[in-house]
């Protein structure tokens, strides 16, 4: 065997050592063998010398000019929860104008983008507005209003009949545990929030919702005999009887505000609209003073309606 074919093999028997170091490596780093790092063996092994250079250059390239130490100091490892801010979309909120004014000029295509961003926002919290466009001039948006609303309330008409059934059957229940009392309670709850929050919107006829009203002041008097209304339920309910000029039951829930919940704002707000409904002036400014000599913390509204009948 003459030198040149002895250096030679050398030559291979050491290129095959580096690539089953490199394999042995790879695997005990990784616990499997990579598709890429195969691949590499595999031109190492075909290409002797050249192969091994080729990859160990552009580590060392690597390394030496585009590897960084990624900087941490910034990045919080902890596991409590927060909650993460998104800028507003300030070109989107200068377009933005209110449905009446949109519908008022003849720009067919700003009404049908208002509409579709209305609705993606959350179409149950807009009913009153989406109502709006069944008046529009353009017939897509009057179609599209009429088509939402149709949708949205048969199924606030399906839900809201199962969950009545099931307040009834639930209510024939006796000698609960706490728990289950707190559950009914919430239950019962749910279906006044749900009902309110319809019934404030005035999307349905006059007819509906004085029957939805009627359900809802039936759900307060259940959480009433319980001893679980609020005082802002209260008022809810005192406002929605009110809307559908059912002064009496409105008159029924001021004397219970006024005996339950004497020195809260909601008491004093929803005697204060049953008088100025039903015209009786002077209990009206008497009870405004009232709220005026008190040390309740009044909101917007009711500051605005100091002011002006100070």
């Amino acid at each position: 065997m003459n030198h040149e074919v002895a250096v030679f093999l050398l030559i291979l028997l050491a290129n095959a050592i580096v690539v089953v170091a490199y394999l042995l490596v790879n695997l005990l780093r990784k616990k499997k063998a990579s598709r890429s790092g195969l691949f590499r063996a595999i031109v190492m092994l075909v290409c002797p010398v050249f192969g091994p250079l080729f990859f160990l250059f552009g580590w060392i390239c690597f390394h030496a000019f585009f590897h960084r130490k990624v900087d941490l100091e910034d990045v919080v490892f902890s596991k409590e929860r927060v909650m993460s801010y998104n800028g507003a979309d300030v070109e989107r909120e200068r377009n933005m104008v209110p449905l009446n004014d949109a519908m008022s000029v003849s720009d067919k295509k700003s009404t049908r983008q208002l509409m579709m961003s209305i609705v993606r926002q959350n179409e149950e919290n807009a009913l009153s507005v989406i109502a709006r466009g069944l008046s529009s001039d353009d017939s897509e948006v009057a179609h599209y209003s009429a088509s939402v609303l149709q949708e949205t309330l048969d199924k606030f008409r399906d839900n809201t009949n199962q969950k009545a059934l099931k307040v009834r059957e639930d209510r024939k229940r006796e000698n609960r545990t706490p728990e289950e009392r707190l559950a009914f309670i919430q239950e019962v709850r749910d279906l006044f929030d749900e009902l309110n929050h319809m019934t404030s919107q005035h999307v349905v006829s006059p007819r509906e919702e004085q029957a939805f009203v009627e359900l809802q002041d039936g759900v307060a008097g259940l959480l009433e005999e319980m001893d679980a209304i609020r005082s802002d339920e209260v008022y809810q309910i005192g406002s929605r009887l009110l809307e559908v000029s059912d002064y009496p039951g409105c008159w029924k829930w001021c004397q219970m505000a006024a005996k339950q919940f004497p020195d809260v704002l909601p008491t004093y707000k929803l005697q204060l609209r049953y008088y100025y409904e039903t015209g009786k002036r002077e209990e009206f400014l008497s009870m405004l003073g009232a709220l005026k000599q008190s040390d309740i913390a009044v909101d917007h509204e009711t500051l605005q309606m100091i002011r002006f009948f100070a």
